[in-house]
């Protein structure tokens, strides 16, 4: 539990260290610090799947998988923010979509967490707390 622990901890320097740009005015800076810190979130869950059995993904790769996972959801924020057609809503859906990716990927480590916690029966292990300061962390 040590790792899961120190992932709060992790998730804040990473946020630190984009927050300048996930705060810019710039439609490109702000989404560019989105999809790097959406990155990094993926980063750590390839390191949760090392506890999961990960032949349940069939032949892909964690990698491979959360690689796939961002593109599907990239395509379905655009889809929905957007059920007029692609480019209706201006150069605003460019950031709107990458800060909802990185919630997404926020939300797959909480999943994984809670179900490491829940499955294998964590004695003192205080999800409420982490989740908490998962949140937090941002």
């Amino acid at each position: 539990m040590t790792f899961i622990d120190s992932l709060p901890e992790r998730k804040a320097k990473l946020f630190a260290e984009v927050k300048p740009d996930w705060e810019a005015a710039g439609t490109y800076q702000m989404s560019g610090a989105a999809y790097h810190y959406a990155n990094s979130i993926v980063e750590i869950l390839v390191e949760l799947c090392s506890y999961y059995t990960w032949e349940l993904f069939e032949d892909q790769s964690p990698e491979e998988y959360f690689a796939d996972f961002i593109r599907y959801r990239i395509k379905w924020h655009y889809a929905i923010g957007e059920p007029d057609g692609p480019g209706t809503h201006g150069t605003m859906m460019i950031s709107l979509v990458a800060f909802d990716v990185a919630d997404d990927v926020d939300e797959l480590v909480e999943e994984m967490v809670f179900a490491l916690d829940f499955y294998e029966n964590n004695q003192g292990f205080d999800f409420a707390s982490w989740r908490r300061s998962w949140r937090d962390a941002r």
